[in-house]
């Protein structure tokens, strides 16, 4: 039976998973709980990280070390950086990038452990094929994910970060997620659904949209998983 993790930020953005899928067994280690399901022939990990790149990296590396997950997805809410990605809509990461840190976007060998936080992280190819492929009723755009430890609540930041790096959306732990994968070599995939647009209005928005961006994103990631026969994939 291969083994899969999935893991999120915030309890809301799981809920979907447990609701269709209960917990069979629970692990907790350090500050975290590592519930188990299964899903067809596939063995789940489900996992909240806490919000936050630093709180993100140390449960998914705590996550490797310990259960060595075969594939690891990440599942969520974002903000849009993109005017085509409305509110509800699921943006799928191509690559993600660490927007908050010096020359940001600038290195190009991410396993560096001096300037490596500086490189994009492309995710794992043959997933996002197989993701591509996926029919679904909600729009679903492939693109660039940005994370940084701030909550981007700005117009002009909004403007700015998509400007600069042509990103899709943003959130505070998609890069860390990616990166922590990335540098143990194991297939990974990151999707998440808009629950607003980073912009002026961010609060009222999501106060509308959040929790349906949550169900969204993880619906969509249990329908991928359903339907497609998930196998061990070499990273790129």
């Amino acid at each position: 039976m291969k083994r899969i993790a999935i893991v999120s930020a915030w309890e809301p953005e799981l809920t979907y998973l447990h609701q269709h899928y209960p917990s069979e067994r629970i692990e907790k280690i350090a500050a975290w709980e590592f519930h188990f399901h299964s899903i067809n022939e596939l063995e789940v990990i489900s996992v909240v990280t806490g919000v936050g790149k630093v709180s993100c990296a140390s449960c998914v590396q705590l996550l490797i070390s310990e259960f060595q997950p075969d594939q690891l997805f990440m599942t969520g809410i974002c903000g849009s950086l993109s005017d085509k990605v409305k509110n509800g809509h699921i943006v799928v990461a191509l690559n993600t990038l660490q927007h908050d840190v010096t020359a940001a976007g600038s290195g190009e060998d991410s396993f560096n452990l001096y300037d490596g936080r500086t490189a994009p992280i492309e995710t794992t190819k043959s997933l996002v094929k197989r993701m591509k492929k996926l029919r679904s009723y909600d729009p679903v755009h492939f693109g660039t994910f940005l994370s940084g430890d701030q909550r981007i609540r700005s117009s002009e930041m909004r403007y700015l970060l998509h400007t600069v790096y042509g990103a899709l959306a943003v959130d505070q732990e998609v890069a860390a997620f990616a990166y922590v994968c990335h540098v143990n070599k194991k297939p990974f995939l990151c999707l998440k659904a808009a629950s607003d647009q980073a912009n002026d209005k961010t609060k009222e928005e999501q106060k509308v949209f959040k929790m349906l961006a949550c169900e969204r994103a993880c619906e969509h990631l249990i329908n991928f998983l359903r339907v497609y026969e998930i196998t061990v994939v070499n990273n790129g």
